[in-house]
């Protein structure tokens, strides 16, 4: 998962308000950890994150086939 997220390019919301919705994983295992890298890339890439949708301007919605651990 590390890996995966430090490839996803997030420089065009650099200085945006965003709100991260990870909705569609909450049940899947370790879901709880792929929305804690994604969200730290987006800060991290200048993204201004939004705890309530109505304050961002856009939304990034976190979707996977599968996640999991290996080990």
């Amino acid at each position: 998962m590390d890996r995966a997220v430090s490839r996803i390019d997030f420089r065009a919301l650099a200085g945006k308000k965003v709100y991260l919705d990870d909705t569609p994983v909450r049940a899947m295992v370790d879901s709880a950890y792929l929305t804690s890298l994604i969200r730290q890339h987006l800060m991290a890439s200048g993204g201004i994150l939004k705890e309530k949708r109505e304050e961002a301007d856009y939304v990034v919605e976190v979707r996977a086939g599968a996640i999991g651990t290996d080990r």
